[in-house]
């Protein structure tokens, strides 16, 4: 039913001025949300396109967005190397905001475990991070030899792949607990 009320629909994004970097679509409550080069991310109703919500500006411009559906929550990174991290039910609210790269850096990638505990991060530090969301103090932290620009937790939890500017794939065993172990591949 939620293709039938998207399908064919092409809004005007006049509420982005510049590109719309990164897209998620919450099929369950029918939204759509957009996150622009200008730093804005915006939520968009189906069942009412012509008035949507802006959630959050940053002057640093939005560069990644990962949605935990089972929240829902909305992580954000940012061009200054920041991730937002947002509940979108029903008033949005910002549960915390941290430097997770370097603040000349870019948060390139992002994305929620399956658990919702944990979230991943590539930087343009060259590092891949995690964070448990209940204490983002000390993250676990990866090395990647470029930019890391993709990034993917396995839905058991126990592998982290991380795609780099280097043009390789590496993955971790995340059981293992070192990251300065062994990888599977590189």
């Amino acid at each position: 039913e939620i293709l039938s009320r998207w399908s064919h629909w092409e809004g005007n994004l006049g509420t982005h001025e510049g590109r719309v970097v990164a897209l998620a679509l919450l099929a369950e409550d029918e939204q759509l949300i957009s996150a622009g080069q200008d730093g804005r991310v915006v939520l968009w109703l189906s069942a009412d396109r012509s008035s949507p919500t802006i959630l959050m500006e940053t002057n640093s411009g939005v560069t990644a967005l990962a949605v935990d559906d089972r929240g829902p929550r909305l992580a954000i990174g940012t061009g200054a190397g920041k991730i937002h991290l947002l509940d979108i039910r029903g008033t949005p609210q910002t549960l915390a905001v941290w430097q997770a790269h370097d603040d000349s850096d870019p948060v390139l990638s992002l994305e929620f475990a399956s658990n919702g505990d944990l979230l991943v991060s590539g930087g343009g530090d060259n590092k891949a991070r995690i964070w448990r969301l209940d204490d983002l103090t000390q993250p676990l932290t990866y090395d990647s030899e470029g930019w890391a620009r993709a990034v993917s937790v396995s839905s058991d939890g126990r592998w982290l792949a991380v795609g780099g500017e280097d043009n390789k794939l590496r993955v971790w065993d995340l059981k293992a607990a070192d990251p300065d172990g062994p990888m599977l591949t590189d």
